[in-house]
């Protein structure tokens, strides 16, 4: 009896370490995944978006997509072109835009990340990520459109 209870401690502490380092890298590691999809200042929805005065759209998708179909007026600007498109955004840009990104659905990152490379490296402050995507602005009703 007093062996298997030894034999158990010893388990247990093998298993014990190893579980709390990996805890602990995973909650510090720089490139750790995402767990959630946390809730966002920077989204904003349909409605919202289409009561704005000025709006500069940007679709974050791929050019395939983009050519399939975009909301009017909007410029594609994704991470695969990135030095490409760039320039035809900055030059459509107004300081006083609302400027919004968009790519196919809530579960899509590519307009978050969009979204914060134009606020680091284009220094446009305020960009909003659209909630539920191309989905959202192509499904809402006709009246809206």
């Amino acid at each position: 009896m007093i062996l298997r209870g030894r034999v158990a401690r010893q388990f247990a502490s093998l298993w014990l370490l190893p579980l709390v380092l990996a805890g602990i890298v995973a909650i510090v590691h720089p490139r750790r995944p995402q767990w959630s999809v946390p809730v966002a200042g920077d989204e904003i929805t349909v409605e919202q978006a289409l009561r704005a005065v000025r709006v500069l759209w940007i679709d974050a998708r791929s050019e395939a997509d983009y050519r399939r179909g975009h909301i009017p007026s909007a410029v594609l600007l994704n991470e695969d072109s990135w030095e490409k498109l760039l320039p035809a955004v900055l030059s459509a840009w107004q300081p006083d835009d609302l400027v919004i990104v968009y790519c196919d659905s809530g579960r899509c990152d590519a307009s978050r990340q969009v979204a914060q490379r134009l606020t680091r490296e284009a220094g446009i402050d305020g960009v909003k990520v659209l909630k539920g995507g191309w989905q959202a602005w192509s499904g809402r009703p006709q009246s809206a459109k």
